[in-house]
């Protein structure tokens, strides 16, 4: 179950952080690193610095065909994109009252006694959608297990959802503190930091990226600071690197489909969406659903671009 709710929650915020349709400008105006920023950096460096074979795990499917042939797009990517923001909630907002489809409520959760448990129900309210309610769950469940990474990470994820980055943030700090080496915190520490300072982010990155080449989430987060400053070539162009990394990873693919699209290459656009497809056909996962490429299939087909 622990297992399984972790990459749920990973999933999630894959969706939030990376597709390009859903960037959130929270730019501050201090470019550099605080303390503790500057401490997770070091120790990730370090750690990845110290292990030179380490590299994601291989992603195998059973009974299905591959699917790693690399992309092939244009060279060349013009054209604009208006800002798309999310309203953030706040902290201190109470409960929504829209939770009757919860089976319980937080007045009769008293019988949760354990961490698993409260981390089970967490789950099940997130996947509902009631991200606040989710959060006193996943609080509940912190503070029998203060350092359990797959709870901090619930909490971190749900306050990253909903708009509250500086906690997130410290958050995705505490579970770096205690492994290094977690590549999802990395990952999601990396996004709250690209948009709060994009241009310290681009060289921490670049210097984590020197550090462990083989780390794939390191040039697919360049790619989205370079998405969000209209710089879709070079975006493009880390998105490939990205897949290169990890060809199996078809968020990487949909991201390039996605700029293609945004820039009137909608051949190009047409070419990665179908393949994806025939991927997701094969028994690829992904983050992106298959009624939502299959939308915008439809979409370019008939003219109807949004």
């Amino acid at each position: 179950m622990c297992k399984i709710m972790k990459n749920s929650l990973i999933k999630v915020l894959t969706i939030y952080s990376i597709f390009l349709g859903n960037s959130q400008s929270l730019l501050a105006s201090n470019q550099s690193l605080n303390g503790s920023e500057k401490h997770v950096i070091d120790s990730v460096l370090k750690k990845y610095s110290a292990e030179e074979d380490w590299s994601d795990e291989e992603i195998t499917l059973q009974g299905t065909k591959k699917f790693v042939k690399p992309v092939k797009i244009g060279d060349e990517v013009e054209g604009e994109e208006g800002e798309h923001q999310e309203k953030a909630s706040s902290p201190d907002d109470p409960i929504k009252s829209d939770v009757a489809g919860i089976d319980m409520t937080m007045e009769d959760d008293h019988h949760l006694a354990n961490a698993a448990d409260l981390l089970s129900k967490a789950y099940e309210t997130f996947q509902m959608g009631h991200y606040e309610v989710a959060l006193m769950f996943y609080t509940k469940a912190l503070k029998l297990e203060p350092k359990n990474e797959e709870i901090l990470f619930g909490v971190a994820v749900t306050h990253h959802k909903l708009g509250h980055m500086d906690i997130a943030k410290n958050y995705y700090t505490k579970i770096l503190d205690i492994n290094p080496s977690n590549k999802f915190a990395l990952n999601n520490f990396l996004n709250v930091l690209s948009y709060e300072k994009p241009d310290v982010a681009l060289t921490t990155l670049r210097r984590l990226e020197a550090a462990e080449p083989s780390l794939s989430i390191i040039p697919a987060q360049i790619a989205v600071i370079y998405e969000r400053q209209k710089d879709f070539k070079n975006a493009v162009r880390y998105f490939k690197k990205a897949n290169k990394l990890e060809p199996s990873n078809l968020d990487y693919v949909y991201n390039i489909a996605l700029i293609m699209e945004k820039t009137g290459q909608n051949n190009s656009a047409m070419s990665l969406y179908s393949r994806i497809i025939q991927a997701l056909d094969a028994g690829y996962k992904a983050n992106v659903s298959y009624k939502e490429v299959r939308t915008r299939v439809n979409n370019l087909s008939t003219g109807q671009v949004k």
